[in-house]
């Protein structure tokens, strides 16, 4: 899969909720992918996932997990939150509690592909156009250290296999240039 970090992020943070192993590919079931130039990426994946799409934003990924939890008869058990505008410091809360946060950053941490500077693909979509920002990536915190200023996260250029460590300062503006971007899968308390 070259352009499915979305899904690969979503699979890897319900693994790690849920105690068993879910695919990219099992994620890809579940999401909304449309041609380019058709949706906005914030209504679905746009392009070939398993080839060279583009991407899509958090509303996709949440539609997906949803969808995920409905026909896995989990959805009485897990609800997902979409945090996307949550300050980076509040998000870590969550991975404290021991829940990993999918966030939508850049690849290599570096600098956003402003589509202007870089001439990233541009849509026009019901009139308006659509810029596509480039260099987009989705991974997992899984954890992080202020002591050393690192961000600890599950890639899905590893498939999650190993943590890599960024810059929390610099991925944190990463993280804000992909306009703040998170969801958490969070277990459901008994009501009582």
């Amino acid at each position: 899969m070259k352009t499915g970090c979305e899904a690969t992020s979503c699979a890897i943070a319900l693994s790690y909720i849920l105690n068993k192993t879910i695919t990219k590919n099992e994620m890809v079931a579940y999401m909304k992918i449309k041609e380019p130039g058709k949706v906005s990426f914030w209504d679905a994946f746009i392009g070939d996932i398993y080839n060279d799409g583009w991407g899509c934003m958090s509303p996709v990924s949440v539609n997906a997990i949803n969808k995920y939890l409905k026909a896995n008869n989990l959805s009485d058990e897990y609800y997902v939150f979409n945090s996307s505008n949550m300050p980076l410091y509040e998000l870590l809360e969550f991975v404290n509690s021991g829940n990993p946060v999918i966030v939508w950053c850049t690849m290599g941490n570096k600098e956003h592909m402003f589509h202007k500077k870089h001439g990233s693909t541009i849509w026009e979509i019901k009139g308006k156009k659509l810029y596509w920002p480039g260099n987009d990536h989705c991974v997992v915190i899984a954890g992080y250290s202020r002591t050393y200023g690192k961000i600890y996260l599950a890639d899905p250029e590893t498939n999650g296999t190993e943590l890599i460590s960024r810059d929390i300062y610099e991925f944190e503006n990463r993280f804000m240039e992909l306009y703040s971007q998170s969801i958490v899968i969070l277990k459901k308390r008994n009501s009582r």
